[in-house]
Formats: structure tokens, sequence, C-alpha cells
């Protein structure tokens, strides 16, 4: 058995594609995968499958949320091997975030066929993209000049070609300390 994350792109985001966490959990559970939990409302979820291929067990996923939902939602799925590692690698370790610099990575559906050059800057959005790899990308979010912060996923999915969801640095320590 391995223990998966599945983030799940664009759900309860702006009153689009709402789907609550417990049916969120019944629909995992129902679909055979063990000892699932959800994470937020953002569309995180834990559990154990025996499949031996990502790429099947996420088709599977989002086949099946289709079906449910009525949906076209992306599915980014990680072991939580992955994400450990990840989180204990912190990319972000050199900068320290305050009130005016938020921190996220986005996580890509696949590895990416442009090859970015870094860092990719966006000054309407204040982001920067200032590393990658063939799964993730890692984001400083600065304010605008409307005081709000950018956001990285329409960003990331533009230059890189791909989808991708983001999720906010401090979210992804958190959901890895509740599961250790």
């Amino acid at each position: 058995m391995q223990r998966y994350i599945a983030f799940l792109r664009g759900i309860n985001v702006g009153g689009k594609n709402i789907i609550k966490m417990d049916a969120l959990g019944t629909f995992f559970s129902s679909r055979g995968f063990k000892n699932v939990k959800t994470f937020i409302q953002s569309g995180n979820v834990f559990f154990d499958s025996s499949a031996k291929s990502s790429d099947a067990l996420t088709k599977k996923i989002e086949t099946g949320l289709m079906k449910e939902y009525g949906s076209n939602i992306k599915v980014m799925l990680r072991t939580v091997e992955e994400m450990e590692n990840m989180v204990n690698q912190n990319p972000f370790k050199k900068i320290k975030p305050d009130d005016k610099i938020k921190l996220y990575v986005c996580f890509l559906d696949k590895e990416p066929k442009i090859k970015a050059r870094l860092p990719l800057i966006s000054e309407k959005e204040a982001l920067e993209v200032f590393k990658t790899d063939k799964k993730n990308a890692f984001i400083i979010s600065g304010q605008t000049k409307g005081g709000g912060f950018g956001f990285p996923n329409n960003f990331i999915e533009k230059e890189l070609g791909i989808f991708s969801t983001a999720r906010n640095w401090n979210t992804v320590c958190k959901m890895m300390d509740s599961i250790l």
C-alpha cells in the first residue's frame, strides 16, 4: 500500500466546483481507497492505494470526478514520501515571509516541456518563480500595486503550458504535520 495526497485543482474557489470535504472523502472511499482523510476546503485528500501506476490512478480519480460532479477537475498526485522530502528540503529556507510576502508551491500535472529560464517574473502579479523541478514550481508572491497578492496558478500554467494547482507553503507544512 502506498500513501498518496491528491491535490484537486479549482474546487471551492470563487463559488465554482463546490464539493464539500465529507462528500469528497466519501467519493474517494467509494472508489476503494483506504484511510481517506481530507485537509481543509481546497481539495487535499490523503489516501492509501495499492495501484502500481500513479498515472493510471490519477486518470481513475479524474474520470470518477467527472462522472460524479460533471466537472473536469484536474488532480495532481504525490506520494507522502515525495511530500516529506520536499518539506524537509524546504526550498524556501533562505526566504523570510512576512506580511508583504507569501510563499507558494504549484503542483504540476506533468513535467513541463518548456524549459523555464529562472527566475520567471510577473511584475503585474508580483510573482517570482525561483525554482522548479519535474513536478513542482516554487513561487514568492509579493504585494501587487493594488495591495493584494498575486496568485501563481494562472501564471505558471501560461508560462509552462501545463495544468497546476497552487497551495500556500504554510498550508503544505501544516498538512504534512497533520499526518506525521
